[in-house]
């Protein structure tokens, strides 16, 4: 997939629609396509977060633990997060 024939903008997560895919690109300049899942995880003092979630089927970090950017995976490591996003047409 070519970031040339995507229109990527940084991301403003006040115009990201729940639950919509959109494509996501990195720093490293890998582009996957993923959907921002409202309230979909808790985190450690038990507040409810968003998290992008990998659209199924397709590839994503090896640092997003089965599919999903988390603070820290299943390593203890951080997720890397999105840069960039664009819509899919």
């Amino acid at each position: 997939m070519s970031s040339k024939q995507i229109n990527f903008q940084p991301i403003d997560y006040e115009k990201v629609e729940y639950g919509k895919p959109y494509y996501l690109m990195f720093q490293n300049g890998d582009i996957i396509r993923a959907s921002l899942i409202r309230d979909h995880v808790v985190d450690g003092d038990d507040i409810w977060q968003d998290q992008w979630v990998a659209v199924e089927g397709s590839p994503y970090p090896e640092c997003w633990s089965n599919g999903a950017c988390w603070d820290f995976n299943e390593d203890g490591e951080p997720s890397m997060l999105p840069k960039l996003i664009a819509e899919i047409q």
